[in-house]
């Protein structure tokens, strides 16, 4: 059953039935690339990404909304959906060449923990120490590969990074890491209108998945009271 009668592979959108309030069309079409990339439709992503780019995307943002998958659907997914960007930038106007960024552990590290601090505030020694005991090696590559190369690049607002990750982790039911990126994206300014709005969009389909994860963003709020 699809809410407010859209189809999520469909050429509507939430943002034309006033559902969508933060940032309108542009984050919407984002959050649907990333949401048909989780889910290999890959037919309808090239359709979506050709609907964003004649409209309110540019390639760039695009390209850093399919990049960032590989820390939450793995290089599979972020390879295909970034070929699938490829094959319709084949058939438009060229951009400027992409220019991969310089490889700086260090830098990545400083700007990781930076980040990450913002997103976690005061849960984040906890969660630094628990992870550490429970997984030491992700413990830094999450500060280094996860927060300061991938989600502190530029050319993405980290709000709307914190979007995309709540739209994938629906569609792939991760809920502790739900829990942790929603209270992420209110804590770097997003509205909680917004993020209800991306759980609908992911979970158009599941309105069993959709009540649990407006439980989770519900259960954040009342903490936050």
């Amino acid at each position: 059953m699809y809410i407010c009668g859209v189809n999520p592979d469909s050429s509507d959108t939430l943002s034309a039935h006033g559902a969508f309030p933060a940032g309108g069309e542009r984050i919407e079409h984002l959050c649907r690339i990333v949401i048909l990339a989780a889910r290999q439709r890959h037919e309808a992503l090239e359709q979506r990404i050709r609907a964003a780019l004649n409209t309110s995307c540019s390639h760039g943002e695009v390209y850093e909304a399919l990049t960032q998958l590989y820390l939450f659907c793995g290089f599979p997914a972020a390879l295909e959906g970034l070929l699938c960007l490829h094959n319709v930038a084949q058939t438009m106007p060229a951009d400027a060449p992409l220019r991969p960024e310089a490889y700086d552990p260090v830098a990545f590290a400083a700007r990781g923990e930076e980040l990450c601090r913002r997103i976690y505030t005061s849960a984040y020694d906890k969660m630094r120490e628990r992870l550490a005991a429970a997984a030491p090696d992700l413990d830094q590559w999450m500060i280094v590969e996860g927060y300061g190369k991938t989600l502190a690049r530029p050319q993405l607002d980290i709000g709307i990074r914190e979007l995309l990750i709540v739209a994938v982790l629906c569609v792939g039911n991760w809920e502790r890491q739900l829990f942790s990126h929603l209270r992420g994206a209110l804590n770097v300014g997003v509205d909680a209108a917004s993020c209800r709005a991306v759980i609908d969009l992911a979970d158009a389909e599941d309105a069993e998945a959709r009540r649990r994860h407006h439980e989770i963003l519900d259960r954040i709020l009342r903490r936050s009271t």
